[in-house]
């Protein structure tokens, strides 16, 4: 689906593996929610992502558009999150 990073850090204390925030659509800007659903990879590095580059690609920072290939894991209804097992991202 086509989506964009509302946040991305650092998992743990580790440098090379994120937690990702994910929404659908077009970002819009930091003071813009989007309606609808969050998305969350979590713990993933940069082959989980379908990354074949060294070092975080520059298309992966908040406000960045990118088109997700995901499965679902888990929603989480408490958190009104669901968690997805990554394929691929790639910029749009």
């Amino acid at each position: 689906f086509e989506g964009h990073i509302d946040y991305i850090v650092n998992h743990g204390s580790y440098t090379t593996r994120w937690d990702i925030l994910m929404s659908g659509g077009d970002w819009i800007d930091e003071e813009t929610a989007s309606p609808g659903p969050i998305f969350k990879f979590e713990d993933v590095g940069l082959r989980n992502l379908g990354i074949k580059d060294l070092y975080l690609p520059d298309f992966v920072s908040v406000g960045s558009n990118i088109n997700i290939t995901a499965e679902v894991k888990e929603y989480n209804e408490s958190e009104g999150v669901f968690y997805l097992e990554p394929i691929s991202i790639k910029k749009r």
